[in-house]
């Protein structure tokens, strides 16, 4: 089935994305009050996220890639980082995890992905949302990367097109085999 969706408006990379991974035929929780999201969560969130979310809904890049729809009624957006942070607290206690400052703080860490190996992808929410850093938790080493001018969906197109911008670290981009997918998460 093809996907009409309109493209003449989109951002380019999240355009070339979806040629590159094709989004459901029938993407679950893509309607967003996102007013109602940001009231909720406490910030604005960055527009290619929404954008990403509006046409792709919840799921999983390559069912290895689990991306945080902060919109979807199923999830408790609070209960989510603090499950994700609680994480994160326990590894830096067992010396897997670098200091870190975790949202609402200034200068935070909001999660917007996780992996199947452990790893987190997250906004450093310093300065205006467009202007976020995104930041890579690798398991393996521990750290922390931040890579300051790269948003949520030039990172993942970057992944799909196995170009890692976290170098070595973040996850085997060999995961990226050509004809990716995103795999929706199921209604419940």
């Amino acid at each position: 089935m093809t996907h009409s969706r309109r493209t003449d408006n989109m951002d380019p990379d999240l355009k070339l994305l979806t040629e590159l991974v094709p989004p459901p035929d029938a993407p679950v929780c893509t309607d967003s009050d996102w007013q109602e999201v940001e009231k909720n969560l406490g910030v604005e969130l960055p527009g290619d996220y929404k954008d990403f979310v509006s046409i792709y809904g919840s799921g999983s890049l390559q069912s290895f890639i689990h991306i945080v729809n902060y919109s979807d009624s199923r999830l408790s957006s609070a209960e989510l980082i603090s499950v994700i942070f609680s994480q994160l607290e326990s590894y830096q206690e067992a010396g897997k995890c670098e200091e870190f400052k975790a949202f609402p703080a200034e200068g935070g860490l909001l999660p917007f992905a996780s992996t199947d190996d452990g790893n987190y992808l997250f906004w450093k929410t310093e300065g205006k949302p467009p202007q976020w850093a995104v930041a890579a938790y690798d398991f393996t080493s521990g750290t922390i990367v931040h890579i300051p001018g790269l948003g949520m969906v030039n990172c993942l197109l970057r992944l799909v097109q196995k170009d890692n911008p976290f170098g070595d670290r973040f996850c085997n981009i060999e995961n990226f085999t050509p004809h990716c997918t995103f795999v929706p998460w199921q209604e419940a």
